[in-house]
């Protein structure tokens, strides 16, 4: 195994100092006493570590296909959802809740289609899909599982809701639905599995970390970020691409030519739900009005204005709660 430097601009950055060597020097380069380390784990190699899929995550992009295609029969929708049982007595058990009070029980994953929706039950598959997938701590970014799977949930919502009331120009055309509520629930899984593979494997160029890891880092350490991860593990998964680039593209979404709206929704909504916790946006979202500082171009560029994204994202929160409660009774 070979070393090198740590250090982006250090000449042993690109070095191959062997094991012998950066033993001698106490994995102290001689040229600047940065660490060094092995050389980065490739990504392709994190990615095919993940074999096993929750349940919920394997059926979402057939799900969205099939939502997605106007030749797709009622049948061959809930003959996907048949496949998980779990997710069936989820979406009876959900359709018999007050959230979505109704006039009679429910007892058949048809009856409860038929009183939800598509939609609804799509939502309540990507709930599922993410207390499976976030159950544990991300120690690397300082996040706990109930903050990662809280963030997703609350930025899928909020992605679903806030797009659909934009009011875009040519030759742009209003977010899917379902496309919507996945970029948002999925915008962090690049964390997950860099998380979870130095967790299980170990990456040596995060052993020595102290702070939480930004992309800054990410990129000096591994070679690439949580956000290309992301990208790698959806397209493994078999998500469409424009689930994918919106993602890959959320720090820079001009640079999303497909899906820019989504790249930019998704920019704002993420910051939004970052800086603002729960509480705030339902209990004073006037006071917030003055204090929230947004990208005035990110913004223009999807025609919303920061009153609407603000009281989109204190509409979706209550929401949130409100479906969240719902699903735990």
């Amino acid at each position: 195994m070979s070393y090198h430097c740590i250090k982006p601009d250090c000449p042993n950055h690109d070095a191959n100092l062997p094991k012998e060597a950066a033993q001698k020097l106490e994995y102290r380069c001689f040229l600047c006493q940065s660490e060094l380390v092995p050389p980065p784990v490739p990504l392709e190699k994190i990615v095919d570590f993940v074999e096993d899929l929750p349940a919920a995550i394997q059926i979402m992009p057939k799900l969205q296909v099939l939502l997605s295609d106007a030749n797709s029969s009622i049948s061959d929708i809930i003959g996907l959802i048949k496949t998980d049982p779990s997710l069936v007595s989820r979406i009876v058990k959900a359709s018999n809740t007050a959230y979505f009070a109704g006039s009679y029980y429910c007892s058949t994953i048809e009856d409860a289609m038929n009183r939800i929706g598509f939609t609804e039950a799509y939502n309540i598959i990507g709930y599922v899909a993410a207390s499976q997938l976030f159950q544990q701590d991300l120690p690397l970014y300082g996040l706990t599982s109930d903050e990662l799977w809280s963030s997703s949930v609350r930025g899928a919502s909020s992605m679903q809701l806030i797009g659909s009331r934009l009011r875009l120009v040519q030759p742009y055309v209003l977010p899917n639905s379902g496309v919507a509520y996945t970029v948002g629930l999925l915008r962090s899984v690049g964390k997950m599995l860099i998380n979870f593979f130095h967790g299980t494997h170990g990456i040596a160029a995060l052993s020595s970390l102290k702070a939480p890891l930004t992309v800054e880092m990410e990129k000096s350490l591994l070679g690439f970020d949580n956000r290309e991860a992301a990208a790698a593990l959806l397209r493994k998964w078999n998500f469409q691409e424009e689930v994918v680039s919106p993602i890959l593209f959320q720090d820079t979404p001009f640079e999303c030519e497909e899906v820019r709206p989504l790249a930019c929704l998704l920019n704002v909504t993420a910051k939004g739900i970052r800086d603002f916790p729960p509480d705030k946006l339902v209990d004073e979202p006037q006071a917030l009005r003055s204090s929230f500082k947004s990208d005035g171009g990110l913004l223009s560029a999807i025609n919303l204005s920061p009153k609407a994204l603000l009281d989109g994202l204190a509409e979706s929160t209550i929401d949130f709660q409100a479906f969240s409660k719902s699903l735990l009774v």
